[in-house]
């Protein structure tokens, strides 16, 4: 008999009946790990493996891109490869002058970036909302909604929410522990995406988004903890990826089901499985998932201890990811506009192009505000409390809209770092030239 949700945390009945069970699929698990433990699951944050099919969004529009915008390249701003600099000449150069003059040439570029960031949120913060119909190929705002393009409406297979894209992963967050010190690491573990052809309309016109080439796009997103009922399942989970795989493919296939025909899964009917809302939130879909964001909530963790009876699970989770945009919401559009000379109705089609001087191209909700709650299966599930840089994020882009609070705090973080390293710098100078 299938279990009820609400006993998922009652401990485990058939505890002594599974135990031999268990430890022969842990033995069969643990032979094919060591079979293949040449091949890992490796990935690169440039190649998005949760977020495919974006160009399956395009329509014959997104042909119509001017010869002057083609080669211009959109920008993200995130200066990961200052850091990835001063950390080779730590690892390389600790003990020489060689690293604190790097340290301090570095300081001075992130504080300069810093402040060209900031410059680029005045203006983005400043400059006011256009129509379609006027926007121009320099840096513009626009606001609208999506709508289909000569297709139905998709749902989210998961919270069942009208959209043009949506996007389903797993993904396996464990603590790792090297040495003296501890962290925790996400791994993308599998997932499928579909999207529809779309357009971005107002009362003026219609906008071709090319999602492939924005470096930024918010999406609506539900983070799930996949949650076994099994103690073989449980205990596979502990010491083998094979195990993740097997949770993986499980719950997946059996969101796929719902997927095909384009209706809404009811988690809550599966066997063997239970399922957790940790997070409802407004996330970047091109952004690499993190810990921090799937992780419960610091002021939630005494939440936790109902899992006693699996003591090891403070130590690993899996999550089951939705990211989709709606077609109910209004977005804001930044960037450049350039004319495709079509019409629809009467009215001018344009296609988004990156501003040509600062290769800005984004794609951002207009509200940030979510409920803490989606309908899973007929059920309203609440989330936990929102991380701490969650509420952050939501109370800055309240104020100064989510693109500029992207902007300022790359800015915020850009100084506050150069300061440090800087100071960092200078005291290392002085501690070799004395």
């Amino acid at each position: 008999m299938q279990q009820n949700f609400p006993n998922f945390f009652n401990p485990v009945n058939k505890k002594r009946e599974n135990l031999q069970q268990t430890n022969i699929q842990n033995f069969q698990y643990q032979q094919q790990e060591n079979e293949q433990k040449n091949k890992k699951w490796t990935f690169k944050a440039s190649e998005l493996p949760y977020a495919k099919n974006l160009s399956s969004t395009r329509t014959e529009y997104h042909n119509y891109i001017p010869p002057y915008a083609k080669n211009i390249k959109a920008k993200n701003y995130i200066d990961y490869g200052i850091y990835i600099v001063i950390f080779i000449f730590w690892w390389l150069f600790s003990d020489t002058i060689i690293f604190p003059v790097v340290l301090l040439v570095s300081s001075i570029i992130l504080i300069m970036l810093g402040f060209k960031k900031y410059t680029i949120y005045n203006i983005l913060v400043n400059t006011p909302i256009s129509k379609i119909h006027v926007a121009t190929y320099g840096l513009n705002k626009v606001k609208g909604k999506f709508i289909p393009y000569g297709h139905q409406p998709l749902k989210s297979p998961i919270s069942g929410q009208d959209c043009i894209y949506y996007s389903i992963s797993t993904w396996y967050v464990h603590k790792v522990s090297r040495g003296n010190s501890e962290y925790w690491e996400s791994k993308f573990i599998d997932g499928f995406a579909a999207g529809i052809p779309a357009l971005l309309v107002d009362e003026t016109g219609f906008l071709a988004v090319d999602l492939e080439k924005a470096p930024n796009i918010e999406v609506r997103t539900n983070i799930i903890e996949i949650q076994p009922y099994s103690l073989a399942t449980n205990t596979l989970g502990l010491i083998s990826m094979l195990a993740i795989k097997k949770i993986s493919d499980d719950v997946l296939s059996y969101v796929k089901q719902a997927a095909s025909t384009n209706t809404q899964v009811n988690l809550f009917n599966m066997k063997n499985y239970g399922f957790r809302l940790e997070h409802s939130k407004t996330r970047d879909l091109k952004r690499y998932v993190t810990t921090d964001e799937v992780l419960p909530s610091e002021f939630n963790i005494g939440a936790k201890i109902e899992r006693a009876f699996m003591p090891f699970r403070k130590h690993y989770y899996t999550y089951l990811v939705e990211q989709y945009i709606p077609i109910n919401e209004d977005y804001i559009v930044i960037g450049g506009f350039a004319d495709t000379g079509k019409m629809i109705n009467m009215k001018p089609v344009k296609v988004t192009v990156p501003d040509m001087s600062t290769g800005i191209l984004g794609l951002f909700l207009a509200s940030t505000y979510n409920k803490g709650s989606i309908n899973m299966g007929g059920r309203t599930v609440k989330t936990s409390i929102p991380s701490l840089n969650d509420i952050i994020m939501s109370l800055l882009s309240k104020r100064m809209g989510s693109y500029g609070a992207k902007f300022f705090t790359l800015a915020i973080a850009n100084i506050f770092s150069g300061i440090i390293l800087l100071i960092w710098a200078i005291l290392l100078l002085i501690g070799i030239l004395l």
